[in-house]
């Protein structure tokens, strides 16, 4: 029989693979490793991607196993790496990044280099990354829709400056939803295909879409009027905000506001759709039909039961960054009130891990690997309790609860994760998934629908769509 490393039993090198234009030493080195490795090569001076991608392995894991993401497609991620054959190193980045690897052999002395330098370029906001050889400088374009006939190359528009890579070798990501880790697959109900390798215990790095996060909000003195025909409302409110040291306004009536905003406008308008003159919805119709008040921050004052169908309508229709409710504690009016002041700074994606969440992922991240479940558990609950607003510790919480059968344990970090961000659809799969499994029909239909709408491609939007058919209840029962 053949022994573990008989060449003969690895699979044949891929020949689909783009041209190589290395030459020598180099060329030598690339396609002994590819022989070796039995992966296909990859000419890293003939690459042209998206440094996006970066941001599903931190740059110590990429620099520790001479990993360059380059192309995150479904639940894979395509990497160059110096030794794709180590199924250690593989199941550790797998781990990391939660997707399936398909790896590509590297000459890893241009590797090295080349990593450094890409998420140097990253980190500088850089957007794409082109090798010695490649000869147009134009970023990638974006999918066509289906239907749409290419723009031909001579019409392309030229970049605004040049992204090109530094001579030497080594010259110059954190996914919604689209860069982010494919959950594991904590049921086995889905109509998706479940590839994914275990829980991603995701570092600080992976957390953030971008390296460069918005600048912390210094909130300064604010303009905040409150219009609510309820007394109670309006007094609350503004004693909340003058105890924050802002300047506050309260009215009564939609003419009452109109009149005030002749002369000023305020930084935020928290507003009660109940007014006694005039439906609160139609007042924000008309402030988005006026140039002067058409960017005007909005919150919705609304004791409605949440609905996250309302949240997006009112926000595609009406413009409104949030709502609340009147009887909102003073952190999620805070919350909602610097979310309206500035929506990039609250933004999921590009939230950052406070240090000693960090080092609560880290302590589980290490738990986890020496198989200590609870251990895990219990260092991801503390990062929780730091970082309470973190979609992504939740979700990588459930996924534990998951791996130890604790399926109600799963959905309650589910829900609390969707409820922060509703645009990640690996929790919005998981949870419709073990919602079908303890025969949550309403509910299963209900995120499945949700997911469909945050799906990533289209493929997986008619496998949802085939199988919202099949769990979606018919009658009341």
């Amino acid at each position: 029989m053949a022994g573990r490393d008989d060449p003969s039993q690895r699979p044949e090198p891929r020949t689909d693979t783009p041209p190589l234009h290395v030459q020598g030493d180099e060329l030598r080195r690339l396609l002994a490793a590819s022989e070796k490795h039995g992966v296909p090569p990859v000419d890293l001076t003939t690459l042209r991607f998206s440094l996006v991608e970066l941001d599903l392995l931190p740059l110590e894991i990429a620099r520790r196993h001479q990993t360059l993401s380059l192309l995150a497609k479904g639940d894979q991620l395509f990497v160059a790496m110096a030794n794709p054959s180590d199924p250690k190193t593989r199941e550790e980045l797998e781990f990391v990044c939660g997707r399936k690897l398909v790896p590509f052999a590297a000459d890893p002395d241009r590797l090295g280099q080349l990593i450094d330098a890409a998420y140097d370029a990253r980190a500088r906001g850089e957007e794409h990354l082109f090798g010695d050889n490649v000869q147009s400088r134009v970023p990638p374009p974006p999918p066509l829709p289906s239907g749409t006939a290419p723009t031909p190359r001579s019409q392309l528009p030229l970049p605004s400056r040049s992204r090109t890579l530094l001579s030497h070798p080594g010259a110059p990501a954190s996914g919604r939803e689209p860069k982010e880790p494919t959950p594991a697959p904590v049921a086995k109900a889905s109509p998706i295909p479940e590839t994914a390798p275990p829980p991603p215990m995701v570092s600080s790095s992976a957390l953030v879409a971008s390296p460069t996060p918005p600048p912390a909000l210094s909130l300064g003195i604010r303009a905040v009027w409150v219009v609510s025909a309820n007394p109670q409302t309006r007094a609350s409110l503004a004693q909340s905000f003058s105890n924050l040291g802002h300047a506050t306004s309260a009215f009564d009536t939609a003419r009452a506001l109109r009149a005030a905003s002749e002369d000023v406008l305020p930084d935020v308008l928290f507003l009660d759709p109940a007014l006694p003159d005039e439906d609160g919805h139609e007042v924000i119709k008309s402030l988005r039909a006026a140039p002067r008040t058409a960017g005007l921050a909005v919150v919705l004052l609304t004791s409605a039961a949440p609905s996250w169908r309302r949240d997006r309508d009112l926000r595609s229709a009406l413009g409104v960054v949030a709502t609340l409710s009147p009887s909102a504690t003073e952190p999620e009016l805070l919350a909602r009130f610097e979310a309206a002041l500035n929506p990039a700074a609250d933004d999921p994606a590009t939230r950052t891990l406070a240090p000693a969440a960090e080092a609560a992922l880290q302590a589980s991240t290490a738990a986890y690997q020496q198989g200590d479940l609870d251990g895990a558990i219990r260092h991801l609950q503390r990062g929780v309790e730091v970082a309470p607003r973190s979609y992504r510790l939740h979700y990588q919480v459930a996924l534990l609860h998951g791996r130890q059968g604790s399926v109600h344990s799963a959905i309650a970090a589910l829900e609390r994760s969707v409820a922060l961000f509703d645009g990640f659809f690996p929790a919005l799969k998981n949870l419709a998934v073990l919602y079908e499994r303890v025969g949550f029909r309403w509910c299963a239909a209900d995120t499945w629908e949700r997911a469909l709408s945050v799906a990533p491609d289209e493929s997986t939007r008619a496998q949802i769509k085939d199988h919202l058919g099949l769990v979606a209840p018919t009658h009341r029962t």
